[in-house]
């Protein structure tokens, strides 16, 4: 089961505060661990962004998929989920017209 967006939320603020206080081991470990997290969100943001971009394609005809209107809209929305540029989010996102 997938987490809730509250849940999400819920672990950016667990993960903004850490203990710094610790042997230097476990500063080890805690300095690995936040790169298995962005890996898994890098994987999930992909996940979620085709998801989002089949949703907002579905019924339209290949021709208005690949129409400048469209991509911009998606881009624009994924851009603004992201904290990104439009023009960011059109080269890394999916896109009906690659």
């Amino acid at each position: 089961m997938s987490p809730s967006t509250a849940e999400l939320a819920g672990w950016v603020d667990r993960l903004s505060s850490v203990d710094v206080g610790v042997a230097d081991a476990e500063l080890i470990d805690k300095i690995a661990e936040p790169e298995r997290v962005k890996s898994a969100c890098a994987a999930a943001q992909a996940a979620l962004t085709l998801a989002f971009v089949t949703s907002q394609t579905a019924g339209l005809t290949t021709t208005q998929q690949k129409q400048e209107g469209t991509h911009r809209s998606i881009a624009g929305q994924i851009a603004l989920a992201r904290r990104d540029s439009p023009f960011e989010a059109a080269g890394t996102s999916v896109s009906p017209r690659r």
